[in-house]
């Protein structure tokens, strides 16, 4: 008497495989959309009065975590064409914005000692004498006169404001601006930052790939539509900044 057949067993499924170019390509762009290693938190230095135009004002990102000043490691990354160099740094530096530096795209009230960096600080008194009346037309203003500009970050709790503001780089076109304000309102003035976070190197260039003036372009358009003054050195009475 025979023995009645099994029935074979079902067949395993198994997931497509992806083919090598893609699975690469998909680690290389998580790779690059990693945020890097944790942040480091400068510390706060005591200063003169005349130093302390911006007092070191805590960031508060849009997740609720507070922070003086965040910066990433510099990645570079390059092709037989050209080099792109990100770099991400918000927040206060030692009490003040950031300074630009020397091979990026940027413009900042920090950078007295760098004539194609710097710009004054802002007068917003020709509109109003109240802070806060001058902190929400200075972010209505960004919103409505920069194409893509987003709040990333705001800080009303202390006496002095801080706000970060990203928007679309002109070079790299996908790139993106870190633009950055503190409102003080005992000297009723406005300082400011505005730097591309990728900067584009054609070989043998040793320099960035220009954006053509678009930060100070930009934020003569804002200032403009404010009806704010811009001050300078000799206004301010100040040696350094």
């Amino acid at each position: 008497r025979s023995l009645p057949m099994r029935p074979p067993p079902p067949a395993m499924r198994t997931s497509p495989r992806l083919p090598l170019a893609v699975a690469l390509g998909c680690v290389l762009r998580c790779a690059c959309l990693s945020p890097g290693p944790s942040p480091r938190l400068a510390g706060e230095a005591s200063m003169s009065r005349r130093a302390a135009l911006v007092l070191p004002v805590p960031v508060l990102a849009l997740a609720g975590r507070p922070a003086v000043a965040t910066e990433y490691p510099c990645r570079t990354t390059s092709n037989p064409f050209f080099t792109t160099k990100t770099c991400y740094r918000v927040g206060l530096v030692e009490g003040r914005l950031g300074k630009c530096l020397a091979d990026e795209n940027c413009m900042s009230t920090s950078s007295v000692q760098s004539a194609s960096k710097y710009s004054p600080p802002w007068d917003y008194t020709p509109e109003t004498l109240n802070p806060d009346r001058a902190w929400k037309s200075l972010k209505l203003a960004l919103l409505q006169t920069i194409q893509g500009a987003r709040v990333e970050a705001e800080d009303v709790s202390t006496e002095r404001l801080y706000l970060h503001v990203t928007a679309p780089s002109a070079v790299p076109p996908a790139g993106t601006d870190d633009l950055e304000f503190v409102l003080d309102p005992k000297e009723k003035l406005v300082f400011f930052r505005s730097a591309s976070r990728s900067s584009v190197f054609l070989f043998p260039l040793q320099q960035p790939v220009s954006d053509n003036g678009r930060h100070l372009s930009r934020l003569q358009n804002v200032r403009s539509t404010l009806g704010w003054g811009s001050l300078s050195l000799e206004d301010m009475g100040l040696a350094q900044f």
